[in-house]
């Protein structure tokens, strides 16, 4: 991928579906929107290029690269407080 992509890694903790796991770790996105990710071959588990929905078991590694143009951080919370 180059540099028109940001790339996001993470582990996989518990047995699952690629798109679930995805759509459950990265709410951002809805499963519609990570199914295209999928067929467009922008998922890597375990650095293997997936196009279709596969089991993923604890610690597969999940590459995510996804268009910087469509990148978007999910909305901060600012209501919070600490409590010593």
């Amino acid at each position: 991928m180059n540099e028109e992509f940001i790339t996001l890694k993470s582990i996989c903790n518990h047995n699952t579906t690629l798109i679930s796991y995805l759509s459950e770790r990265f709410t951002y996105y809805d499963l519609d929107k990570w199914n295209q990710i999928l067929l467009e071959g922008k998922i890597y588990v375990n650095g293997i290029p997936q196009n279709k929905n596969l089991n993923i078991i604890k610690g597969d590694e999940i590459l995510t690269f996804v268009e910087k143009s469509e990148a978007k951080e999910p909305a901060v919370d600012k209501n919070f407080s600490v409590e010593w």
